[in-house]
């Protein structure tokens, strides 16, 4: 499904209102009414249908290191699974109790932290024990983003599904601001697209299985006991 970028979005909305050459709305104005739409977008794909935002990254390995980077996307530091696969090695990496920390230096398998080291730049994953070897390919961590916030004319709105509904609140937004008389009317609208966007979140409810379909490929080798 092909994603808008910020600047058509914004192209659009001015070209309806025709305010393409006026001052009543700044850029920082109709910038801040497209996030605030797909701030509530967001939250409500959150209480529906969390698995939309489900991404994953592969953590940077380097031998002797167990502080990495949290991924820059995350919500709310919520991880799905993380695993280790390294040829017929593979298992899921877990969450440690803070009492097993002294003693993972003399295990071989990884488990993981999140702590909130001021030093070390915020909030990190750590790995314990230290990473054993260099590899960019073998931890991968699934996670639930954040939908995407507009920046610049290269943002993208990746709610595809939700587009509708975005348009709809940017246009009640722009209405207000210009005292529109169409304005009851554009409300109506972002009512009928809110209730479609609910609609459709709600027939999204994952139906049991509790493997990942995000991406199958690795799952073909990948023993699915893990999950149970």
């Amino acid at each position: 499904m092909q994603l808008t970028t910020y600047s058509d979005a914004k192209f659009k909305i001015e070209n309806e209102f025709d305010i393409q050459d006026e001052n009543a709305i700044d850029d920082d104005e109709i910038m801040g009414y497209f996030n605030s739409a797909i701030n509530e977008a967001d939250s409500h794909i959150k209480q529906l249908f969390e698995d939309y935002f489900l991404t994953n990254d592969y953590v940077p390995l380097v031998a002797g290191t167990s502080d990495y980077d949290m991924p820059t996307n995350i919500y709310a530091n919520k991880f799905r699974i993380v695993y280790l696969k390294k040829d017929a090695e593979k298992y899921e990496v877990k969450r440690i109790k803070l009492s097993k920390i002294p003693l993972k230096e003399d295990e071989d398998d990884y488990e993981y932290n999140i702590e909130n080291n001021t030093g070390a730049g915020g909030t990190r994953f750590v790995i314990y024990p230290a990473a054993k070897e260099t590899s960019s390919t073998i931890l991968r961590r699934w996670y639930y983003r954040t939908a995407s916030r507009m920046a610049d004319d290269t943002s993208v709105i990746d709610i595809p599904e939700f587009i509708d509904f975005v348009y709809a609140h940017v246009r009640v937004s722009v209405a207000i601001k210009l005292g529109h008389p169409k304005l009851p009317i554009y409300n109506d609208k972002l009512t009928e697209k809110r209730a479609e966007m609910m609609s459709t979140l709600k027939t999204m409810v994952p139906d049991g299985n509790t493997e990942i379909e995000a991406d199958g490929s690795f799952y073909e080798d990948f023993d699915s006991d893990i999950f149970e």
